[in-house]
């Protein structure tokens, strides 16, 4: 699960940063933004190290949410 989601996450950053370098076009833009769709339905993203192993207070689900909701109505 985490080694699925971070190369999706790690691979729309990397698309995003090298677009004109790689001179991307086309489907590969319907692609990346199905795997935006796919991570965004994540609550909270897959930990190899958790927040209670490190002994911090893990965020709020409502903070989450609303994080969520604003990429949502950003059109993000």
């Amino acid at each position: 699960m985490f080694n699925r989601f971070y190369i999706s996450y790690l691979t729309i950053i990397f698309c995003k940063t090298f677009k004109e370098k790689l001179k991307l076009k086309g489907d590969i833009w319907i692609v990346i933004k199905k795997l935006e769709k796919e991570l965004d339905t994540y609550l909270t993203w897959p930990e190899i190290v958790t927040f209670e192993e490190m002994n911090i207070k893990r965020p709020s689900e409502i903070f989450t949410l609303l994080r969520l909701s604003q990429k949502r109505l950003n059109g993000s």
